[in-house]
């Protein structure tokens, strides 16, 4: 016990671009891949079905040992912890490109990569659960807001570093190994701010231990299995997961196929596709600031603003994306292209509205659940996510494909009713949330 009252940290614009820089420098793996296929078959000598297999484990295996990450954050200090992983990430960075450079062995370049992929996964939960208790509740789905915008940023400078900049530099030809020194440097660099990174008191930010830390003394609890039983009986939590389970089905086949509908039923090419994607999605980084701090603010006045925001906006992203598919343009006539500007500009405005349950979620996850089990509930919703997109994804090429002959607008259309039930979950949600919020600043206080 120390003699003197703990101050809560402020949580500064230096901090806030550390981490948005951190995610973004760890992220750009997932944007290294598609432009790179191509060469990484050619520097190994391998087949597209080789690679496949290991684009297949790079996104599975990561995804499987996050919720063993986030049990870490919940029991262990996390400053300690993002530097030892920034720093081995930069090492694996280091090590695939001596691999490039002098092995050309596909198996050691796989492994690493693997490894590479398990490291930048797992900052995922521990950089939440740090977060959270940087950041006051009445601020946390703006803070995370700016922190999807991250996970998007990377992929978007994932490709100018393996595309772009080596094919400015070195011509078509440029070297494997270029995007994968850039994750070298910048990963050594962000190893030594990490050591300038303070780690805040777990649940300095709660209400509930105000008492507590202005005693001097700190919150020891951390995650226990009776804990995690806990969260999983919670109904709360439980209702979260299958939100998490249905709101992520149609966010993820767009991500996957809308560039692929683009070409098969509308007679883009990849480039002018791609483009495209970006006009009308991009907005979408602006979405998860404008809703994250929306929901803030209704937070502030009642406990459940974080959740009235999510309804709202997905039932508005419904409105407009439900139907928007079948909107049948083309550039043939004037009126087809007319269609498409029209189908453009209601596909952006809907998904606008759709990113806004996602900062508001993480504060949601924060608030109804004790500051020992946040990382770990993080993961669970991140492992959810990744297993349930994969299935999807096949799922949505089988109907695509094989029931409705490549019509690819009928099956995003299918898919767009998978939203419906989120919805009806979060109705279930408003009598309990309030009450689950409550319940958590009580328990902390009979522990105070």
């Amino acid at each position: 016990m120390t003699a003197s009252k703990i101050i809560r940290p402020k949580f500064t614009i230096l901090h806030l671009l550390y981490f948005i820089n951190l995610s973004i420098i760890t992220n750009t793996d997932a944007g290294f891949i598609a432009p790179l296929i191509v060469k990484i078959k050619s520097t190994f000598l391998v087949d597209l079905i080789t690679v496949s297999v290991y684009l297949t484990l790079l996104t599975i295996i990561p995804a499987l040992l996050v919720p063993a990450f986030g049990i870490v954050a919940d029991k262990f200090k996390r400053s300690p912890i993002i530097f030892i992983i920034v720093l081995c990430g930069a090492i694996i960075s280091s090590l695939m490109v001596l691999v490039i450079m002098f092995s050309q062995n596909f198996i050691l370049f796989a492994f690493f990569g693997i490894i590479a992929g398990i490291i930048n996964f797992s900052l995922g939960p521990i950089l939440f659960s740090l977060i959270v208790d940087y950041v006051p509740a009445k601020n946390r789905a703006g803070v995370i807001g700016w922190m999807g915008i991250a996970g998007t940023s990377a992929i978007a400078l994932g490709f100018i570093v393996s595309g772009i900049i080596p094919i400015s530099l070195f011509g078509s030809d440029f070297p494997l190994w270029f995007p994968y020194i850039f994750d070298a440097i910048f990963g050594f660099i962000f190893a030594g701010l990490t050591l300038l990174l303070k780690e805040p008191p777990r649940g300095i930010q709660e209400e509930g231990l105000m008492d507590l830390y202005s005693k001097g003394e700190k919150y020891e609890y951390t995650l226990t299995f009776k804990g995690t039983i806990k969260y999983i009986k919670n109904p709360i939590n439980q209702r979260i997961i299958l939100f998490v389970s249905f709101s992520t089905i149609l966010s993820g086949m767009l991500g996957t196929y809308f560039i692929t509908f683009l070409i098969e039923n509308h007679g883009f090419n990849e480039a002018t596709a791609t483009l495209v994607m970006f006009a009308i999605f991009g907005i979408q980084l602006f979405g998860q600031i404008y809703w994250g701090k929306k929901g803030d603010q209704i937070y502030q006045t009642v406990k459940n603003g974080h959740l009235k925001i999510m309804i709202k906006t997905l039932i508005m992203s419904i409105i407009f994306v439900s139907w928007v598919f079948l909107i049948p343009f083309n550039f043939e006539t004037s009126i087809g292209f007319y269609l498409f500007l029209f189908f453009a500009i209601i596909l952006a405005i809907g998904s606008f509205f759709g990113v806004g349950p996602l900062p508001n979620t993480g504060a949601v996850v924060a608030s109804v659940n004790l500051p020992e089990i946040r990382g770990t509930a993080n993961s669970i919703n991140f492992l959810l996510k990744t297993i349930i997109k994969a299935i999807m994804i096949f799922l949505f090429a089988v109907i695509s494909v094989n029931l409705l002959k490549n019509n690819y607008a009928l099956t995003f259309f299918f898919f767009t009713l998978f939203n419906i039930p989120a919805i009806i979950i979060l109705f279930t949600m408003k009598k309990i949330i309030i009450n689950s919020i409550e319940k958590v600043q009580e328990e902390l206080k009979e522990r105070v």
